[in-house]
C-alpha cells in the first residue's frame, strides 16, 4: 500500500521494477529517484495479453518523452523469453538488433 510506495519513492539510487507497475512508475516519476531501470520480458503470453500476436513485430514501444530530464532518468529494457527467441529462430544478440 502507501508504505511501499513511499519506499519506493525515496529510493536513493537506482530504481528498478517492471514496466507495467504503476507503483514503479509514478515513484520514479514523482520521487527524487536518480535513475529509473523499467524492465519487460518479452515472452509469448505477454505478448497474447497486450495483443502482439505477430513475433515479427516490436513488443515494447518505450515512451517518447520530449522532457530532457525524464529521458535521462528513465531507461527501459526488454528481455526475450526462451519462447519468443524459439518461435523467432534467433539468438538474444539478433533479436536485440532486430525487436529493440
Amino acid at each position: 500500500g502507501v508504505q511501499d510506495f513511499c519506499f519506493l519513492w525515496k529510493t536513493p539510487g537506482v530504481l528498478v521494477g517492471n514496466a507495467r507497475s504503476t507503483y514503479a512508475f509514478l515513484a520514479g516519476l514523482l520521487g527524487d529517484v536518480p535513475q529509473v531501470r523499467l524492465y519487460s520480458v518479452d515472452s509469448l503470453a505477454t505478448r497474447a495479453i497486450q495483443g502482439v500476436e505477430n513475433t515479427s513485430s516490436k513488443f515494447f514501444q518505450p515512451p517518447n518523452y520530449t522532457n530532457d530530464e525524464l529521458k535521462s532518468k528513465f531507461q527501459f529494457e526488454v528481455y526475450p523469453a526462451e519462447d519468443v527467441l524459439n518461435a523467432t529462430h534467433t539468438t538474444f544478440e539478433t533479436w536485440s538488433d532486430q525487436y529493440l
